[in-house]
């Protein structure tokens, strides 16, 4: 046993997974520094063989032939073998990233060309290779040979052991076969075929031993440092890696996070996040505690999350034993040892939505009742700031359902869901609208028409207002318009500017899909037909600066969309989105308008649109993500 205790002391060698991939990180430096060693070997053996084999062809007393009893074939074979084996680990080190030279060990190859090299010492020596064949070298080789020909074969091993130990990563469980061949490898063909220095070879026996330890345990301490390293580089990446998942989640103000393995299952769990399960979770998966529909759509959420990289949300009902319990999760891959995924759960409720009342004109509003959960009040600037990422991620998801829809009139069912979280943002932000508060005017006035929708006049708290509602019949149920829609609301939610029209609210009823959008009433004209007023009308100098003090406005609109966090690109800048007023001393004051292709600059921003006439030229570079300088442009 104590035996050993010794071995694996000297063992250095991880867990079996963990090994493999200590031994894969060494690959790509293993075949960098063999390359480095082999590609000058080529040539010095080329400077070395070319003459000695041109010398020994034209000698007259005993001229060299290929022949197998002549010594000189067996050492310049195996000099044309070493020439050929550092030519191709040369090549191959080079090519290492293409076709079969990927699936090569290059440690294993190292190793073996090294041991090869130590052992094929003897026979490069001239001295060594006559003596194999029983002869005297001064017989075989022309000139005096004297002791420097031994000399410079165990200069040799010991260069090339101390090269390989401190220059090529070769793990020491395999490195220590290296040392020993070299200190054996002398002696031993001292032994068995003789030397011209007998007296010497105990002494340089001994020496070339001390070397080859010496370097031996100077490689097995390097050894040493770089597991050390390695491993803490590997935990430092895995713990970077799970703390900024944890850190995107807990952006998102989720009640609930946890961590999941690459199967779904719940690695380590607390007892808070037990408490919502109504059961202990550890080693458990997540997946069969959802709805059914969820459960697909969470596994394909999850490859996603792992194949993008990025955040991923989506909405899912747990069917607990004492709840069903509808909640938005927000889920971030973590490509660690093993790959993994953060689980965040926010938006709980444990009653399942009212539907309200219908109302003539919009349709039912989805509003919050008495029996509902108590929201935070508008006011309370911690919760505002803690549950901003998620409500982005409401809208995100709105917009990708609309993106994805095959059929352009046909919605998933999960829009439904997607309205519905709207809908309470709306009720905690204060800008959901009942219909019993807005009334459009009889018969309808119409006030302008877009691509998605007409706006009509109508009465907001007895307060003249302007009010969004789809075009043509049936139009609430298109993807189209529900994103447009909801990316006004988006936007305009929190924007507050005296250049930019003000958002009063929106009615929303998840149920038919039908949205109606509140907006400040602007008396006035476009600014098409207001330069057109201006040049038949007015003093030139008048003229002027009514134009300049209608282009500031403008500016200073865009100028405040531009310097908000994340910034706004309007989208879709024309002189029909502008209307001008003047006010009682004939002041010009313009107003900017609809906001349905407006975009905020993001890492996931989807490519603008708008009107041909006014577009950036970079706009019409397919896939080009949006910039400010487009609304400049326009």
């Amino acid at each position: 046993s104590r035996a050993a205790h010794v071995v694996r002391s000297w063992d250095l060698r991880f867990a079996k997974d963990e090994e493999s991939d200590f031994k894969n990180s060494l690959q790509a430096e293993v075949a960098l520094m063999l390359m480095v060693m082999t590609a000058p070997v080529p040539f010095v053996v080329f400077v070395y063989l070319w003459p000695v084999y041109r010398v020994e062809s034209a000698r007259e007393d005993y001229p060299f032939h290929w022949e197998a009893s002549d010594p000189r074939t067996m050492h310049l074979a195996g000099w044309m073998c070493i020439f050929l084996a550092a030519s191709v680990s040369a090549v191959v080190c080079k090519a290492r990233r293409c076709g079969f030279c990927k699936c090569l060990d290059f440690e294993i190859a190292a190793w073996a060309l090294c041991l090869l090299s130590i052992l094929a010492v003897p026979i490069c020596g001239k001295s060594q290779t006559a003596r194999i064949f029983g002869r005297s070298p001064t017989d075989v080789w022309r000139g005096d040979l004297d002791h420097s020909d031994e000399v410079v074969g165990m200069l040799v091993i010991v260069a090339l052991v101390v090269a390989v130990c401190h220059t090529i990563p070769v793990r020491t469980h395999l490195l220590w076969m290296l040392p020993v061949a070299g200190a054996a490898v002398f002696p031993t063909f001292a032994a068995i075929h003789g030397t011209r220095m007998p007296s010497a070879v105990v002494t340089l026996t001994v020496l070339l031993a001390v070397i080859c330890a010496f370097s031996h345990v100077g490689a097995r301490r390097h050894e040493q440092q770089m597991r050390m390293r390695w491993r803490a580089t590997r935990d430092a990446r895995e713990r970077d890696l799970v703390a900024r998942g944890l850190e995107d989640i807990c952006g998102l103000a989720c009640e609930v996070t946890l961590r999941l393995d690459a199967e779904g299952r719940v690695v380590e769990s607390s007892r808070q996040q037990d408490s919502f399960f109504g059961q202990a979770m550890e080693g458990r998966p997540v997946a069969p505690l959802m709805a059914a529909p969820d459960q697909e759509l969470f596994a394909a959420t999850l490859q996603m999350a792992a194949s993008t990289a990025e955040l991923r949300s989506m909405p899912a009902v747990f069917e607990l034993s004492f709840a069903r319990v509808k909640t938005q999760l927000a889920i971030a891959a973590i490509h660690g040892a093993t790959t993994s995924f953060m689980l965040g759960i926010s938006q709980i409720e444990h009653q399942p939505s009212v539907e309200q009342k219908a109302t003539v004109g919009l349709g039912p509003i989805a509003e919050e009742t008495e029996s509902g959960p108590p929201l935070p009040t508008r006011g309370n600037d911690e919760f505002s700031m803690a549950t901003s990422t998620m409500t982005e991620r409401v809208f995100n998801d709105i917009e990708s359902l609309c993106g994805h829809c095959a059929d352009g009139n046909v919605l998933p069912p999960s829009m439904r869901a997607a309205l519905e979280h709207v809908a309470k943002i709306g009720v905690r932000e204060h800008w959901l609208v009942g219909t019993a508060d807005v009334q459009l005017l009889s018969p309808l006035v119409e006030l302008g028409v877009g691509g998605y929708g007409r706006v009509l006049m109508g009465h907001f708290c007895r307060t003249p207002v302007a009010v969004k509602v789809p075009k043509g019949a049936g139009a609430q149920g298109n993807p189209k318009l529900i994103a447009s829609f909801c990316n006004e609301i988006r936007l305009l939610r929190r924007v507050r500017h005296s250049h930019i029209v003000a958002l009063h609210g929106a009615a929303i009823d998840p149920a038919s899909r039908e949205l109606a959008l509140i907006f400040e009433y602007v008396e006035g004209v476009t600014m098409t037909e207001f330069v057109r007023k201006a040049h038949r009308s007015g003093t030139p100098v008048r003229k002027e600066v009514t134009l300049v003090k209608v282009l500031v406005d403008v500016c200073s609109a865009l100028s405040y969309l531009h310097a908000a966090e994340p910034t706004i690109v309007h989208g879709d800048l024309k002189s029909s989105n502008i209307k001008v007023l003047l006010n009682d001393g004939g002041i010009a004051h313009a107003k900017l308008l609809d906001f349905g292709l407006s975009r905020l600059l993001t890492n996931r921003s989807r490519p603008l649109g708008g009107t041909l006439p006014w577009m950036a030229p970079e706009i019409f570079v397919s896939g080009s993500r949006p910039t400010a300088g487009a609304d400049t442009f326009s």
